[in-house]
């Protein structure tokens, strides 16, 4: 089943047209990017492709086919940045306006005539400065903190913030700040109203752990909260809010489960991850299988192009229709301009949809009406070994943008303004290909590592995390025995990534009452009551697991014995010291009772 301009819905097709029209002049589109799930390693954000309204965040409006650092605010107003902006955790672009979180801050540049920069204005700006409180007034002395997550429409923008509530500033068409009206735009950030409340709003939306914001002919938003319901709001017209309805709703509802009509009785309460494009709407469940609603077209997956009004379970790899058989093992999903995406726990990417510009990584230009895997890197179809271990995908008009779990970014589809970020505007990419490395010339001798977050439009940006790692500890404890007790400390070190650790410790460090320490491979010092232990190199995303065994002395009646595991001596620095240790304490009931 192949995409076709006749088969869109009027309006639809109407928008197409007369942004298309606007746009196609200048090579571009406009089109949101994936709210993408916050990391915890903080880096500094860049940016290629298309300048289009000045969403790369730097002075200059060229076209850039090489990553090149977004300037944060009261960088010069001409050259490159020499302090770009930094400390970022997770980015987020449409056609018209960028957005990152700093430091639990929300910087924002390029258009603001909806106010979608939050700063109060409806000014323009190229370059990133922060937004501001909910509730301010501009000149703003005071800005929104606690941000989590950011997702951009091309004239709304929304944040995630720490207590689980969600804030959103720019325009309210369709209701899609969730404020309970479809009324005024905002130019500094609001609340996003609780489902079923009514303007002005007491209660908001809260337990929010993730958001996604959708397509550009209007606007709708999708964020999932931590028992895995989803709720919907703003554009509905081709039931993209999955609520049984083409209503459109100023106040978040719920989605529906499948097989519903409305008013629904059920709800889809096991949701891991969601996304949601101009006209349709996608989300994982616990199960691992897949659901889509709204329209698509080139389909959602499920044999039909929609209107679905109520989630629907996607086709199985290269099923034949009408499929019997449905998608498994997914455990994320992106879904914007007609394409979806799928990841499953082994990091192997599957694609369908529109395939624009070859965006499908199949080799071809073929839509596909149900799911089929990405190719490897210099592969031509028919591909006969496909990509994998990738932990994020980001879809954007013609080309997409996929990371490694080591921080590896590979990008294919369209490269008319160097979106891919080969050094060069074209060729196109029908298969994955490597991003070069920031300021690198076309052939790339480098290329771009410890990506921790990216996001995909006309431009791409991509958040890259220091030259470190970051290890983290957790620990537990076991009692046993009757007559002399043993308690066994285990210790896990994990890698958080972007690189590798190749030279580290761990060292236990146990109180007067534990004797006799036993710890396989481990140095023991019983004066100071340690065992330090080499670490063996630990891949990003791999942990090593460490344990000690210490019998508990008779003295110690009543008491607490805790005992400590710390790392140190990172190869490379440890970028989050603050998860470097962890304790496990037991409780001496008796001297032959303990528990832990």
């Amino acid at each position: 089943m192949g995409s076709s301009v006749s088969a869109l819905p009027t309006r639809l097709l109407r928008s197409v047209v007369s942004l298309g029209l606007l746009l196609a002049a200048l090579g571009l589109a406009a089109l949101p990017a994936r709210a993408a799930a916050p990391n915890a390693t903080p880096g500094t954000v860049f940016s290629w492709g298309a300048p289009y309204a000045d969403n790369l965040g730097r002075p200059a409006s060229d076209t850039e086919p090489v990553p090149r650092p977004v300037c944060p605010v009261g960088a010069p107003v001409a050259g490159p940045c020499t302090d770009p902006l930094a400390a970022a955790t997770t980015v987020s672009v449409s056609a018209f306006t960028g957005a990152v979180v700093v430091n639990g801050t929300v910087h924002t540049w390029g258009v603001n005539t909806s106010g979608q920069l939050g700063d109060g204005t409806r000014d323009d700006r190229r370059i990133a400065a922060p937004v501001c409180a909910i509730g301010a007034t501009a000149p703003c002395t005071q800005y929104l903190t606690g941000a989590r997550d950011v997702a951009a429409l091309p004239d709304t923008v929304y944040a995630l913030l720490a207590d689980g509530t969600v804030a959103a500033w720019g325009s309210n068409g369709d209701g899609r700040l969730g404020a309970g009206t479809a009324d005024a735009d905002r130019t500094v950030p609001t609340r996003v109203c609780a489902v079923g409340a009514s303007a002005p709003c007491t209660q908001y939306l809260s337990n929010i752990v993730s958001i996604s914001s959708g397509g550009f002919s209007g606007g709708q938003m999708l964020a999932l909260d931590s028992s895995g319901r989803v709720y919907a709001w703003g554009d509905n017209e081709f039931g993209q809010l999955g609520d049984g309805t083409t209503t459109d709703r100023a106040v978040p509802v719920r989605v529906c489960a499948p097989g519903q009509s409305a008013p629904c009785g059920s709800y889809l309460d096991n949701a891991v991850s969601v996304d949601s494009g101009a006209t349709h709407s996608i989300a994982a469940l616990s199960t691992g299988a897949v659901h889509t609603w709204g329209y698509g077209a080139a389909g959602l997956g499920t044999g039909s192009y929609g209107p679905a009004l109520v989630p629907a379970p996607v086709c199985a790899i290269d099923a034949a229709l009408p499929c019997s058989s449905y998608l498994t093992g997914i455990t994320e999903v992106s879904g914007q301009t007609n394409t979806f995406a799928a990841l499953d726990g082994s990091g192997n990417l599957l694609m369908w949809g529109d395939n624009f510009g070859g965006k499908l990584g199949d080799g071809t230009f073929t839509a596909r009406a149900v799911p089929t895997r990405v190719c490897a890197v210099g592969q031509t179809a028919p591909c006969g070994t496909r990509l994998t271990g990738i932990s994020e995908v980001g879809i954007g008009l013609g080309h997409v943008l996929a990371t490694t779990s080591g921080g590896d970014l590979y990008s294919w589809g369209t490269n008319l303004q160097g979106q891919l970020g080969t050094g060069a505007s074209g060729p196109d990419r029908l298969v994955p290909g490597r991003v070069c490395a920031p300021g690198a010339a076309a052939p790339c001798g480098e290329f771009m590592t410890r990506v921790v977050d990216i996001a995909a439009a006309t431009a791409s940006l991509a958040v890259r995390g220091p030259a470190g790692t970051d290890l983290a500890v957790t620990t537990t404890a076991a009692a046993q025995g009757l007559v002399i007790s043993t308690v066994t400390v285990t210790a896990t070190v994990a890698n958080n990534g972007p690189a590798a650790s190749t030279a580290s410790t761990l060292t236990f460090s146990y109180p007067a009452g534990y004797t006799n320490p036993v710890a396989a491979g481990c140095t023991l010092d019983t004066t100071a009551r340690t065992a330090t232990c080499a670490l063996p190199a630990i891949a990003p995303g791999a942990s090593t697991v460490k344990t000690l065994r210490l019998t508990v002395g008779l003295l110690t009646v009543g008491t607490q014995l805790t005992v400590t595991a710390a790392t140190t001596n990172t190869t490379p620095p440890d970028t989050v010291p603050a998860n470097n240790s962890a304790s496990a304490t037991c409780q001496a009931l008796t001297s032959l009772l303990v528990t832990c």
